[in-house]
């Protein structure tokens, strides 16, 4: 975020860019949505459109189950092998046997999914959320310092009126002043793809105008004691691998059954005990793959877990340098204007070391997600 600060002030010098201050003009909409973090989290599961697509495919599962079930019950009371012509049975008893089950597996699999989304889309929002306040925050502190440099700008205007000082005092306030407008125009234009994605993911007018709410996250350290252990039962308590599993029980059923019910054909036994393989080795592969990206996420973390240090240590120095640019001001070594983009370096390294936390926090939550049950649901990048 501050190399971002960085690149636009700088660009805005080497540009001279003279133009005017719009962050606080008015909305050309007239629709506001006024939320906080806690409302627009709670306001997913009800509002997202992909969700409620999942809930039809959720019905629709269910619908099936309750078919199959039916016709799974109407031939356990017809179970007369002799009414089956050749060959037929085989299906009867699939359909009677394992049917349902994959019906309800498919079930638990799409509610697993809704319930993955959900949570992956309240860590997206969350974080989308709290990058519009940081930006808001350091257009804020930006507004500050043009409010401070046009007081100063005044004040030599008023000598100049009175032929005290003279006009060419004004120019470096002006392409101060520039700088910092242009630093504004950048970062209202880059918090438009966070509230893009807050609308789409709560299904508001992209038209209306969105007020957030302040928020911001406490910084608390992730406990990764005995990670290694805490990754690999991750591993095994993960739902996508425990479904592996329940595919190939479902399918060692299957291969029993095609063992037992074939009369006529060598390959069909053959065939099921070949998916059968391949459900086996891509459990395995699964199970090597989703190690290596909770691996991968807590090393990412670890890092996020370092920029909040490296933020941290940047505030005190930013701290230092405002203090000493404040002594400086008081013993009359410097201006008002060189003492206010002291204060201004420490405002904007306040809002980035909080942003640092915010990130590190959100990631946080989402990976104990994941060593919850959900290693498959995502990664940390």
């Amino acid at each position: 975020m501050k190399k971002k600060i960085g690149f636009l002030i700088a660009m805005a010098i080497t540009l001279n860019v003279t133009t005017t201050c719009f962050a606080d003009a008015a909305p050309a909409q007239s629709n506001v949505v006024n939320l906080t973090l806690e409302q627009a989290i709670g306001n997913v599961e009800n509002n997202n459109e992909e969700l409620k697509n999942i809930d039809t495919k959720i019905e629709a599962a269910n619908r099936q189950y309750d078919w199959d079930s039916q016709q799974s019950l109407y031939i356990s009371q017809n179970n007369n092998e002799s009414q089956y012509g050749p060959g037929k049975y085989l299906n009867a008893v699939i359909q009677r046997d394992l049917t349902p089950l994959t019906d309800k597996k498919s079930i638990d699999d799409i509610k697993n999914t809704k319930s993955e989304r959900l949570n992956t889309i309240k860590f997206d929002l969350e974080k989308k959320y709290l990058q519009v306040i940081t930006y808001q925050q350091q257009i804020d502190a930006l507004n500050k310092c043009i409010v401070d440099i046009d007081q100063q700008m005044n004040q030599i205007q008023e000598k100049i009126n009175v032929g005290q000082a003279t006009k060419d005092q004004l120019n470096p306030l002006k392409v101060k002043r520039n700088t910092l407008v242009s630093s504004i125009s950048g970062l209202q234009a880059y918090m438009q793809t966070p509230l893009f994605t807050i609308k789409k993911y709560l299904n508001i007018d992209m038209n209306s105008e969105l007020k957030l709410s302040a928020a911001k996250k406490d910084f608390a350290k992730f406990d990764d004691s005995d990670i290694e252990n805490k990754i690999i039962t991750a591993v095994k308590n993960d739902y996508s691998y425990g479904s592996l599993q329940k595919d190939i029980n479902l399918s060692k059923q299957r291969l029993d059954i095609t063992t037992k019910y074939v009369y006529d054909s060598v390959t069909e036994p053959m065939n099921t005990e070949l998916s059968l393989k391949d459900l086996q080795n891509k459990s395995a592969d699964t199970y090597t793959a989703t190690e290596v990206k909770l691996w991968n996420s807590y090393y990412n973390l670890k890092n996020k877990e370092d920029a909040v240090q490296t933020q941290n240590t940047a505030l005190e120095v930013a701290q230092m340098s405002y203090d000493k640019a404040k002594q400086s001001f008081d013993n009359g070594l410097i201006d008002k204007v060189t003492l206010d983009f002291a204060e201004y370096n420490l405002d904007n390294q306040k809002v980035t070391t909080q942003d640092a936390i915010n990130d590190y926090m959100v990631s946080k939550e989402q990976f104990e997600y994941m060593l919850n049950g959900h290693a498959s649901s995502g990664s940390i990048n």
